[in-house]
């Protein structure tokens, strides 16, 4: 689940990569945008899902 979840964000940061306009400073700004929202979400819930998992005490 989290590898795929993982897989799937990789992808639309691919997409969005390969599919931004370098001619056009607000389609690249709209793709940074995007790219950097999907990625920090991604290691978040990355990083939460991890946690939940591992057996370490909570405080």
């Amino acid at each position: 689940m989290i590898e795929h979840d993982l897989k799937r964000a990789l992808s639309r940061v691919t997409i969005l990569a390969e599919g931004a306009d370098s001619t056009d400073q607000e389609s690249m700004f709209d793709s940074l945008a995007e790219i950097a929202l999907t990625t920090q979400n991604a290691l978040a819930d990355h990083a939460v899902r991890a946690l939940l998992q591992s057996n370490e005490p909570r405080v």
